[in-house]
């Protein structure tokens, strides 16, 4: 009878281990299964993300690209002031409806300002970020050229005759001598893709040269920050 009872509980034992051993070889394949299937996933998940890298990528690119291209083409290539002697006849028979326009003197003349680059301060003043020059030339108006700011925080300005322009990343100091426009100085910065940044100054025709610090930066962005900005009237049609 004992050795009946044992061979019963024998067998049961070897039935529950068999059982056991079941199971833990199918959890075991479970978990091989898992785990490739998470790897699997993590594939996906980095196709898909070097996908979303390279569609924003092309994107970033197209959209610099575009900036480029809207910063090469200025806004007033196609300006057409014929049959125009005076400066308010430009403004009379060729302004459109929003444009802006003002008068300053520059170095050793008075130059005649006009912009489709408009935008109101706080305190409901017109300004400009972007302005095309003219000046009388033979007594009638003549193009000498144009200035252009990237932000609206550093508007078309003067102070002591001297034009002042630029961005969030550099400033540039203009003059009208003997019928041209001069750009009298230059400074800017660069940043690497650390982030470090490089400073440039560049004065008049010169060679831009490679700055140890921002001293020169600084301070043509001190003068901008003291010259007024270009106060310009708004044409109304």
């Amino acid at each position: 009878m004992k050795n009946k009872t044992a061979l019963i509980m024998s067998l049961a034992m070897a039935v529950m281990l068999t059982a056991c051993g079941n199971k833990a070889a199918e959890s075991t394949e479970t978990a091989v299964d898992s785990h490739e299937s998470a790897i699997e996933l993590t594939e996906e998940a980095k196709e898909a993300d070097e996908s979303v890298k390279e569609e924003i990528t092309e994107g970033a690119t197209e959209e610099t690209s575009a900036e480029a291209i809207e910063e090469t083409e200025k806004p007033y290539a196609d300006f057409n002031f014929e049959g125009c002697d005076t400066f308010t006849q430009i403004v009379d028979s060729k302004l459109e409806n929003g444009w802006g326009y003002a008068n300053e003197s520059v170095g050793d003349t008075d130059v005649f300002f006009v912009s489709n680059g408009i935008f109101n301060d706080a305190d409901g003043n017109a300004q400009a970020i972007d302005s095309l020059l003219f000046i009388y030339k033979d007594s009638v108006p003549a193009i000498v050229g144009q200035v252009s700011s990237t932000s609206t925080s550093c508007p078309v300005s003067i102070k002591d005759k001297v034009i002042y322009a630029g961005g969030n990343h550099g400033a540039e100091k203009y003059t009208v001598l003997n019928n041209e426009l001069v750009r009298t100085e230059a400074a800017w910065v660069e940043y690497d893709s650390d982030g470090k940044e490089t400073y440039y100054y560049q004065s008049g025709d010169g060679a831009e040269t490679k700055q140890a610090d921002s001293t020169e930066y600084d301070r043509l962005f001190e003068e901008f920050a003291e010259a007024t900005p270009v106060y310009f009237s708004v044409v109304v049609k």
